[in-house]
């Protein structure tokens, strides 16, 4: 079976019908690929790229409508958040009594 992206990629999704496949590429950008089930295996279509998500702790998040026209995004409120406050509580134990 030939690769459908050599790229790489993340999350991947199928249409509800099982014809088009959308993945992350590990720079954010959505793609999607046509997929063709024959007797002889499966032949998938050229990568297009789609559009180009936030990415959050890493990894883009998103999800596909059925019928592939709408995706549903996440992005946290207030926009990335590059960095996050540690906050660290010395003798946590000895206050569970309290």
């Amino acid at each position: 079976m030939a690769g459908v992206g050599r790229g790489g990629g993340q999350i991947p999704a199928w249409r509800a019908d099982g014809k088009e496949l959308y993945w992350s590429g590990l720079d954010g950008t959505v793609m999607a690929a046509r997929i063709e089930l024959a007797a002889g295996g499966v032949s998938p279509g050229r990568p297009q790229p789609l559009f180009r998500l936030p990415v959050f702790d890493g990894v883009p998040h998103f999800q596909t409508s059925r019928d592939g026209q709408r995706f549903l995004v996440y992005e946290p409120a207030g926009g990335p958040q590059r960095e996050l406050p540690m906050v660290v509580v010395q003798n946590w134990a000895a206050r569970l009594g309290k």
